[in-house]
């Protein structure tokens, strides 16, 4: 098992800690070297910390102790300090907290050719076998004691966490809200789950010495659940209290109404704040990498923005939370606009610009790495919770009005990025085929128009006209899966191989509804006979509101006023948005508990509601039932509908869409790919779809949000 205090521990040894770094790793590696002696003295030890002592022989196998960062400056300098001192040949055992790995490789093959045996003992190992052997437990622990655990009570967890939230307390809430969703098995309530761990946040620093009496954890958790009955957070207080005393993480002191967390709860506590706090600095390490590699950002800057995106990505998560909170209780979905992070960032002289910082945070929390991905996945769901617990203490309820059978129609901006996933080689990347396989294992139902197919067909003919012209004489927009084709490298010619993918050319309609369906389970079902059962006032409503939406977009674009294309755009919208509610009429389940919903990115789905209502009515009004696919994932992660599908089977959720990469591509970008495609004709065809794609994510990171603007060309 992972020792993450220890792990966090040898994070923190500095230069200046050298001797604990020293005595710890004597302690693990004397379990293998009882022979092992330690040389280091005031007159020098000749180029190491220790040496195997041998009897009548030559010393050949010595120890080097080093917390320097430069680890393979510092084997380097010692292999040839011993070759002075002690010439022949000899195996040096390198003992460093720094982490190595497989970097070390090279260095140490090279040193094998020239007769020197290199042993690199570094974080990982020493982590790994933490608990091998009670002398190395014991070193592990003291270690973990010295320079951790003030770390990990609540004064020092509270500044290093969730910075967004004031209160200390707060920050704490949500670290073990952030572990609970670790832990939580899938057949137990949000809410149980939700209280258990407030109660353990509030009792993160008691002990056998310090504990808590019943009214001063029920007082300290109200004031986390302002908006809840007083009364029903008491209630489930108790009641958490009574559940965790009896399975034995919290212990009632005998004869009072005082309790205390368990010695082994402690240790869990501790063992898992330590985990967090480790992954956080992991995520500030991806960020600041993500931006060094800009031009001219120096490593302070680089360290400084690092952190300054990291209290806004914070602040992103938690309004994402409690806008889906929001809409959970009220029933009305919002768009929740990414162009919104540019509100949370300051930008400092010579650091990153805005749009580059922008581009950060989508590239990690669309695809983090595999060090952050889990962190960053649990982190959201806890704002998200926490969110919720501040509206109400029941977020069980809330949530089973929510989702119900959930029967979803995809929208044509929200199949075209799944089409458009097929070029992406990495699985991971694969944002909406994710999230259709993550729904499909919840148990819903998937479906697409005639109309959404109708849209896709075109839209794949524009793309390989477009293929088929070259950029200066192309007029428009650039169609959304040419642009995404042209950015993933490949060559024009090829285009129209792979678009066979989804059609032919004798029964394209067929052909498209079938991939869909085989693919992803998503099935055909037209709307317009239920469409047509809406009243003639709302159906002239939805019209105006759909004709007028897209005549502007049109505009927009620059491009003329096509009435008989803009009707039949409209007349799809209406025929979605309609047919959606009208589904929704017939099976009502609670406030915001449809089982009916319309899948979408057109930010003018989710306008739609509040202009009928100025337009129509209050009461004439429905809802409307676009949802938003970021909504989706909330929705999949918090409402453990998965319960019969095992956890190492289910599809991983990314944190966000980076909605950057679902940005329309402009024809000057498209330009960009053409040449550097002809620029590198000869070399391998990876090679060149690498470079390319590397070059179009420049531009995308330069120009930032002027790309998210950008809608789909339909």
């Amino acid at each position: 098992m992972t020792d993450a205090r220890l792990d966090m521990a040898l994070r923190q040894l500095g230069p200046e800690d050298w001797s604990a770094f020293e005595k710890f790793a004597a302690e693990f590696l004397v379990v293998d070297y009882p022979s092992l002696r330690t040389m280091a003295s005031m007159s020098g030890d000749r180029g190491r910390d220790g040496q195997l002592y041998q009897p009548n022989e030559e010393q050949t196998t010595f120890i080097q102790y080093s917390v320097t960062e430069n680890w393979a400056a510092k084997i380097t300098g010692t292999i040839a300090t011993l070759k002075k001192n002690f010439g022949g040949t000899f195996r040096l055992i390198y003992a460093t907290n720094q982490k190595v790995g497989p970097n070390a490789d090279n260095l140490v093959a090279e040193q094998r050719k020239v007769g020197f045996e290199v042993d690199v003992r570094d974080r990982s190992w020493f982590v790994e076998r933490a608990h091998t052997h009670e002398q190395r437990t014991v070193a592990s622990n003291d270690l973990a004691r010295q320079f951790v655990d003030p770390l990990l009570a609540s004064a020092g967890l509270a500044p290093r966490v969730a910075r967004p939230l004031g209160p200390a307390e707060a920050r704490v809430a949500l670290i073990h809200l952030a572990l609970d969703s670790v832990d939580r098995r899938d057949n137990q309530g949000i809410t149980r789950s939700a209280f258990e761990a407030l109660v353990r946040s509030v009792m993160h620093d008691t002990n056998a010495g310090l504990t808590m009496t019943v009214d001063e954890i029920i007082t300290q958790t109200v004031a986390l659940v302002p908006a809840g009955d007083p009364a029903q957070v008491e209630a489930q207080v108790r009641s958490a209290l009574a559940r965790l005393s009896k399975k034995g993480p919290i212990k009632q002191m005998r004869g009072t109404d005082e309790y205390r967390l368990s010695f082994q709860e402690q240790e869990r506590v501790r063992n898992q704040s330590a985990a967090v706090l480790t992954s956080e600095q992991d995520l500030l390490d991806e960020l600041r990498a993500r931006i060094s590699v800009l031009d001219g950002i120096d490593e302070s800057r680089a360290i400084a923005a690092a952190s300054d995106l990291r209290v806004a990505m914070d602040t992103w998560l938690l309004r994402r939370g409690e806008a889906f909170a929001s809409a959970v209780l009220t029933g009305e979905v919002t768009d929740f606009d990414p162009r919104t992070l540019e509100s949370l960032l300051s930008p400092v002289e010579g650091g990153p610009s805005v749009d580059a910082l922008i581009s950060i945070v989508g590239e990690t929390l669309a695809a983090p790495s595999v060090a952050t991905r889990t962190y960053l996945s649990n982190l959201a769901s806890a704002y998200t919770l926490f969110s919720f617990l501040r509206q109400t203490p029941d977020v069980q309820k809330a949530m089973l009005n929510v989702f119900q059978g959930g029967k979803i129609w995809l929208d044509t901006n929200v199949l075209l990025p799944l089409l458009s996933e097929r070029l992406e080689e990495n699985a991971t990347q694969r944002y909406f085929t994710s999230l259709i396989q993550a729904a499909r294992d919840a148990g819903a139902s998937l479906y697409v128009t005639d109309g959404v197919i109708e849209e896709l067909l075109k839209h794949i003919s524009r793309s390989l006209n477009c293929a088929r012209t070259i950029p200066t004489s192309w007029e428009g927009a650039v169609p959304y899966l040419f642009g995404m084709y042209a950015a993933s490298g490949r060559g024009r010619s090829q285009m129209v191989e792979w678009l066979e993918t989804f059609r032919g050319e004798t029964y394209p309609e067929d052909d498209l509804a079938l991939y869909l369906e085989e693919e992803h389970g998503i099935i055909g079902q037209d709307l317009g006979a239920v469409a047509n059962e809406a009243s003639p006032e709302l159906r002239a409503a939805v019209q105006e509101f759909w004709v007028q939406t897209h005549e502007d977009r049109r505009k927009q674009w620059g491009h003329e006023t096509d009435q008989t294309l803009v009707l039949r755009l409209a007349s799809h919208d209406v025929t979605s948005s309609i047919g959606v509610t009208q589904l929704r009429g017939k099976t009502p389940v609670g406030p915001m508990g449809f089982e009916h919903w319309w899948l979408t990115l057109d930010r003018a789905a989710f306008r739609l509601s509040s202009w009928l209502r100025d337009r129509i009515g209050e009461e004439a009004a429905p809802k409307s039932p676009a949802l938003n696919p970021d909504f989706l994932v909330e929705l999949l992660r918090l409402r453990q509908v998965r319960s019969s599908v095992e956890r190492e089977l289910q599809v991983p959720l990314p944190t966000m869409a980076n909605y950057l990469r679902f940005a329309a591509i402009p024809i000057s970008v498209v330009e960009v790919a053409d040449k550097e495609r002809a620029a590198l004709i000869g070399l391998d065809e990876r090679v060149i779809q690498r470079r390319v794609r590397q070059k179009v994510d420049e531009i995308r990171w330069e120009r930032g949000t002027a790309l998210i603007d950008s809608v789909y060309d339909r």
